[in-house]
Parts: structure tokens; sequence; C-alpha cells
């Protein structure tokens, strides 16, 4: 729940704790249920066993408790336990017309062929970012518009698995939206926008615009590891002198393990203060805010929230807020129902769709980059603070055009130039604009 950190909140939150605490006591030594003397047997598939380890035995020994968790998997086992699974059932249906779907995906999923770690690396990276793990991973699979077309699935495994990533940040809708509560925008940190709960009306004041809050409170929190309430209040409200009640939305919508999942509350080390609360960062949010493994078209020089793949979906967002001299430049009508077009149709419109978004996204690379500086001159204390975290934005910029300009050989389409002489006057324009704004203070209101 994004509105967490409030006091309107915390009632409900205490009811909640006090349920938990209740329920664990009942099945300690001393509770009604732990004294029953239970005999727990687990029951799950053979290769499973082989990943459960007893988790920190020191920890529980007072209590005379064994406690197991299990480690992570890697994907090829998991990938391959769900193929022979699938092979036993079109076995055992004798369904003739899924035959060739089958050969299909076991072609591009079998260990040993070729284009196979391109295809896990980005089913890795999918895992990374999804709710929950596996589970949402191949949530997301089952739920694609497969059918049995071979066209689809030859491009969703094996010619160009990265699209399987844009279908889930779209959650396989046309075009994307920070609203649609599924994948986080790094760069939304507008409470005016996430208006739509009048009971918390404390949320929703008004605040000096930011793209940044989020994306440094990440960073801040992978840096401490595990790090209370009261310390990032003090770091960005106090130091940063942003906002408090749009610290407490930002980290709240950070922390909404259903929508955007980017950190988690540890309840159990908080104790009863709500100011202790201590927040450490998920899969998801590591996976945003650091580079990732080395794949065809993913640029591994980049942070994955600074990759052209993310930034063509999150530029398109019509909750961010831009110059309104630049907003027709980042406008692109045309939505990505394309990736479900069979081949014929496939290549002419993704090669548009690029062609439009590598040109859109270059200027929100501009107003990022313009944005930062202004940003950071203007809370110059913090920056002081936080510069460790502060992305190279010349370094940003030279790789993302990198990454554009292989997408746009891959298409036969003629390349751009990163910082051309029309990109130097839109950043001239850009920076006197942000200066201007952060030295006038005015704060976005409804």
């Amino acid at each position: 729940m994004r509105h967490s950190f409030f006091n309107d909140y915390s009632a409900q939150i205490t009811s909640v704790r006090d349920n938990i605490i209740y329920i664990t006591r009942e099945f300690a030594d001393n509770g009604a249920i732990g004294n029953c003397g239970f005999c727990l047997v687990f029951v799950c598939r053979k290769s499973v066993y082989d990943f459960v380890e007893i988790y920190d035995p020191a920890k529980y020994e007072d209590l005379h408790l064994t406690v197991f968790k299990l480690k992570r998997v890697p994907i090829e086992r998991v990938v391959n336990s769900r193929l022979n699974l699938l092979k036993d059932a079109i076995a055992v249906s004798n369904t003739k017309e899924w035959d060739e779907v089958f050969d299909a995906i076991y072609k591009y999923y079998s260990l040993g062929e070729n284009g196979i770690k391109f295809t896990l690396d980005i089913m890795e990276i999918i895992n990374n970012l999804s709710h929950h793990g596996y589970r949402s991973l191949f949530s997301f699979i089952s739920e694609l518009r497969l059918s049995n077309n071979m066209d689809i699935l030859e491009r969703l495994f094996n010619k160009q698995p990265r699209t399987g990533l844009l279908l889930y940040i779209l959650n396989s809708m046309r075009k994307y939206s920070h609203n649609n509560e599924h994948f986080p925008n790094m760069f939304l940190n507008d409470a005016q926008k996430w208006r739509e709960d009048a009971k918390v009306v404390e949320a929703y004041k008004p605040h000096v615009h930011t793209y940044w809050l989020k994306y440094f409170m990440l960073k801040y929190i992978e840096k401490y590891r595990e790090v209370r309430l009261d310390q990032i209040l003090e770091e960005f409200c106090t130091l940063g002198k942003y906002e408090e009640h749009l610290v407490r939305l930002v980290l709240g919508s950070l922390c909404t393990s259903n929508s955007y999942c980017c950190a988690m509350v540890k309840y159990e080390l908080a104790g009863i203060n709500k100011a202790n609360n201590v927040i450490c960062i998920s899969d998801r949010g590591k996976t945003l805010v650091n580079k990732v493994a080395s794949t065809t078209f993913i640029n591994p020089e980049n942070e994955f929230c600074f990759t052209f793949s993310y930034l063509q979906l999150v530029v398109e967002d019509y909750l961010l807020a831009y110059p309104k001299d630049f907003i027709n430049d980042l406008i692109v009508p045309d939505d990505y129902s394309y990736l479900y077009y069979p081949k014929e149709k496939y290549g002419q419109f993704a090669k548009n769709m690029i062609t439009k978004k590598a040109k859109a996204v270059g200027i929100l690379y501009l107003i990022l980059h313009t944005s930062l500086d202004a940003e950071m001159t203007h809370r110059d204390c913090f920056y002081n603070k936080i510069k460790l975290f502060c992305p190279d934005m010349k370094s940003v910029g030279n790789n993302l055009y990198k990454e554009i300009n292989a997408l746009l050989k891959y298409f036969s389409q003629q390349p751009i130039q990163f910082m051309s002489d029309e990109d130097i006057e839109r950043i001239n324009r850009l920076k006197t604009f942000f200066e201007e704004y952060y030295r006038s203070g005015v704060q976005i209101k409804p």
C-alpha cells in the first residue's frame, strides 16, 4: 500500500502486525499449537530437494526451531522441468495439433541449441524484474497470446526474445503507463498524478517537481542494504529538501508488493515504532538501477533504467510531465500490438516504431540529463552526500545511442548522431528551463 508510511494508515499496519505476532506465537514452543508436537512433511518434486537448506540455524537456536529456505534455482533447471512436464502432458493427452508447437519450443529452449544463452538471459532478466520470481515469470508466459502461431513462437523463443521483455513490462498491453500498476516508471515522482485516495489527503499536497527521487532512493537503500524509515526521512527531507509527504508517498509506492515491488519492508525487524521500519531493496529494484547481463540489444554498459528497452516504454507514459516545448517530439501514437504480428507485417512495423522511438528517447535523455544537473545544483548539500549515486549522464547517453544504432542497423536504418548540433541547441534550451524552474521554487499543484 503506497500510504503505508503515513500516520493515517498506521492503525491498519498495527492491526496486521498484531495478528502476525499472535499467529507466530501460537506456533512457538510455548504456544498452543507449538506444544502439540506436529511433524511436518515436505512433499515436492525430486529436483526441489537439491535446493533446500537450513536457514540461519544460530538465529533460532534458543527457540529450538528448524527453519528451511529454498536456494535460488538456475533458470535452466526451471525451464527444463517445465518442458518435461509439458512433454508428458502432451503425450498423455494425445493432442497431435500441439506436437509442432512443442517441437518448436523444445528446439529453442533445449540446452545446447544455438541461441539458448540469449533466450535464458532474457528470461532471467524478466525473472529478476518480476513480482514473485519464477511464479510470476511462468504466469506471464502462460498468458501470452501464442496459440499455435509459429512466427510469434520463433520470434519470442529464438530470434528476438527481447520482445518478451517488452511484453512483460507492458503487461501485454498496447501502451505503457505507470498507472497500470504493474511496472514502475522510475522517473515519475508526481504526487498529483496519483491523487486517487481522498482519505489520505496529506499524501497529495503540492511539491517541487523531480524526475530523480525514486532513482536516488533505490540507490541509497541498495548501498546501505537495510535502512530505517527515519534515516530516509533525515537524508531526503532534512538534507535533500524533498517534501516529506512526497518522500513517504514515493517510498510507499516502491514498497507495494503486488504493483511496483522495488523495495520491501522487513516488519519483523521494526518493532512497534513505525519510524524504525526497516526497508531493503528487492530483486526488481536492484535490476532497475544496475547493469544487466550482456545480451544482444540490451546495453550492458548502462543500468537497466537507462536502456532503450526501458526508456522507449516509459517515454510514452501520459503521467510524465515534460517541458511543453518538447511534448510533440515525445509523442509516438503507434502502439505495441505489432509484437504479435506475423513476420510478413512485423518487420516494417518494428522498424517504424524503433525509428520513431529512437527520436523520442533521445529527447527524453536530454530532459533527464539537464534536469539532473539543475536539480543537483538546487539541492547542493544533498548532492555532496549522494554524488557517488549520480549517473554519469554523458556516458549514459553515449551508451544509449550505441544501443539505438545497433537496433537501427539491424533494421537497415541510418544511425543517429549522439550530441548533434540540434541536440546541443535543445540542451541549452532545457538547461535554461530547468535552472529557471528550480530558482522559482514553483510547486506542482492539482
